[in-house]
């Protein structure tokens, strides 16, 4: 054995190494009281939260109420937010759509393609000055200039796509004026009877204007010449047609109109994805019910229960670490290098549970007490004799601060196995010498120590102390036993 030369004995929190499963089993064998304890709390918490949820029913059942009506508002809003939301997201996209798709989008306002064809309309009714009182010659010539107007607006020349590059407008006779269904209406308020018709068509430069141009220009004239066959006998008349490049300011307005919408559009949207994250859901209130009332109990039970066995387990983790109580063989045979000789297992009748938690974590449950104790005989008698520094005496103490029938027993044991093997091998017990001084003699008499301890009974600081008083003695520790 090492020799130490000192310990601190007077050291109220000596460190060592406690092994947390050897711990919680110790703590677990007073699964007794753990279940008693969580009944307990069970028992208590739920019980008072049962009687606390019954005197609060009228309470409740207002708090339901007012819940109920919080929350279809919020579901009323909520569906009317989302409703918003979704026709804001449609109108955004069909205007961005428009805007990227649009041909007339696409022209550059500062530098455009511009023409403008201009006709007039001339009836025989009205062929001289003097037969403007003739209304219904007049009359007959406003409703030609309209068709051939609205031919043009309601694109039947060309797609809708590029309809929108033409506009048409007329000026009517002003015997005979009326609401123009028409993009433009321009209305001439003089004296002379006329029916004019302004084409005007716009494209990204002049090139293009001036095909578009002579596209819807033919085409104003054939359904001219068709107009006829249900109109009657008039004359379409061309007075002036240009071409030019240059700024468009009645389109510039138009496409930062259309850019202006879909801002507007967007902002209401984002207040309104705004408005509905804000929407705070109603917190929830039970009903008052059977059903909820035992849900309540139990739901505090368990809470009880877990929390009564929460202190409790920490109590006695506490009172276990504190009172010092050696937890496996190993925490003294790894400080001082020691052989852990056998390890008993509790094979005492009893329940299961309480055999397996009692039982120390370096036992062997499928030894019986006497395979064990031939197994220690057999190792003391390799270690004290075969290793050839066997006592004089032929003596082997065992020391420890056990109760006297178990050391006694153990002796007795050893004794019964060295006489029937025939061997001159003799067994002592002796008394702890920490509180017997006088045992120390008869010790360093002997061939040899074997330190006897008990798991969860004999305390750290004791097998540090006998460790020092036998080391004190010069003679060889064998190994250590523990029930």
């Amino acid at each position: 054995m090492k020799r130490q030369d000192h310990y601190d004995y007077t050291d109220v929190s000596p460190y060592r190494e406690v092994s947390l499963l050897a711990l919680a089993r110790r703590v677990l064998r007073a699964w007794r009281i753990l279940l008693i304890a969580g009944l307990a709390g069970a028992l208590l918490l739920g019980g008072l939260q049962v009687v606390r949820y019954r005197g609060r029913r009228d309470s409740i059942n207002e708090k339901r109420a007012v819940y109920e009506q919080n929350m279809a508002s919020y579901e009323s809003a909520r569906v009317s937010y989302q409703e918003e939301i979704d026709q804001l997201e449609d109108t955004i996209n069909r205007r961005q759509t428009y805007v990227k798709e649009s041909a007339l989008m696409q022209i550059d306002p500062q530098n455009a393609g511009l023409g403008e064809v201009v006709y007039t309309i001339r009836v025989p009714e009205l062929t001289n000055a003097e037969d403007t009182d003739d209304t219904s010659g007049v009359r007959r010539m406003n409703d030609i200039v309209r068709a051939i107007c609205l031919y043009v607006k309601d694109g039947g020349m060309a797609d809708g796509n590029t309809s929108e590059l033409v506009t048409a407008s007329y000026e009517e006779s002003p015997r005979q004026i009326s609401t123009s269904a028409t993009n433009q209406t321009s209305i001439n308020m003089s004296d002379q009877v006329t029916g004019v018709i302004t084409l005007k068509v716009r494209a990204k430069d002049q090139e293009n204007a001036q095909r578009l141009l002579e596209l819807f220009a033919d085409g104003v004239e054939d359904y001219a010449a068709a107009l006829q066959v249900t109109a009657g006998e008039f004359e379409l008349v061309e007075l002036s047609r240009q071409l030019r490049t240059g700024v468009d300011n009645e389109l510039m307005t138009y496409q930062n109109l259309k850019y202006a919408e879909i801002y507007t559009l967007q902002n209401n949207l984002s207040n309104k994805q705004k408005f509905l994250t804000a929407l705070a859901k109603p917190a929830y209130a039970d009903t008052y019910s059977t059903g909820t009332l035992l849900k309540t109990g139990i739901k505090y039970a368990v809470a009880g229960w877990v929390a009564a066995d929460a202190v409790l387990v920490l109590a006695l983790a506490l009172w276990i670490l504190l009172s010092g109580r050696i937890l496996t063989a190993a925490e003294i045979d790894r400080k001082y290098g020691f052989k852990n000789l056998i390890t008993f297992a509790d094979n005492e009748k009893g329940l299961m549970i309480d055999r397996y938690l009692s039982r120390p974590a370096e036992a062997d449950p499928s030894l019986t007490t006497a395979q064990a104790c031939d197994l220690l005989y057999s190792r003391i008698r390799n270690i004290a004799v075969g290793s050839g520094r066997g006592p004089a005496t032929g003596q082997v103490i065992l020391v420890g601060n056990v109760a006297d029938k178990k050391l006694r027993g153990l002796m007795k044991a050893m004794a019964d196995r060295a006489s029937g093997r025939g061997d001159k091998l003799m067994f002592r017990c002796l008394a702890d010498p920490t509180h017997h001084p006088e045992t120390l003699h008869s010790i360093g008499e002997s061939g040899g120590v074997v330190l006897v301890g008990e798991i969860g009974d004999t305390t750290y600081r004791e097998m540090m102390q006998l460790v020092d008083l036998v080391d004190d003695t010069g003679r060889p520790v064998l190994g250590t036993v523990y029930f």
